[in-house]
């Protein structure tokens, strides 16, 4: 569709500019049909009538995988340290090449649905740390880059 002026927003009755709207995958009308307002108007009526449950479905779901990961790579629990809470426990890129999983689109959930397809992969570029570690391990790597980057000898 072609817009000249604006957009009618169906709920409202109003006739907004182009960026009142969100984008959608919508093949004939990439401008979804409800502008901004309308949109986080029925989201919060939606939210109050029937709770969070879209959100806690997906956080579940998500869990799940990261349990599954934590199997492929040997258990929910820190290399370093042996901490076993899971809610502290992240995967680490073991030679530090996250950017290239992310330029995959690969993070989040994405990145753990996609290893627990791919074990094999999982096992050798992922490991088990907790936050901790992962940021003593990253403020290591950041430094010893400094240095080399300076040519100076780490020891």
């Amino acid at each position: 569709m072609i817009y000249m002026e604006g957009k009618l927003c169906p709920q409202c009755n109003k006739t907004k500019q182009l960026k009142e709207f969100y984008l959608t995958n919508n093949k004939s009308d990439i401008y979804h049909c409800y502008c901004k307002t309308c949109m986080k108007k029925n989201q919060t009526k939606y939210r109050r009538t029937n709770g969070y449950n879209v959100s806690n479905t997906s956080q579940k779901n998500s869990n799940k995988v990261k349990l599954e990961l934590f199997d492929i790579l040997g258990g929910a629990k820190c290399i370093l340290c042996e901490i076993t809470d899971v809610e502290v426990l992240t995967f680490d890129h073991i030679d530090n090449d996250g950017i290239e999983d992310r330029k995959r689109g690969l993070n989040g959930s994405y990145m753990s649905r996609y290893y627990r397809i791919h074990p094999e992969e999982a096992k050798k570029k992922l490991q088990v740390l907790c936050f901790n570690c992962n940021r003593k391990k990253a403020n290591y790597y950041m430094a010893f880059k400094r240095l080399e980057r300076f040519n100076i000898p780490p020891f």
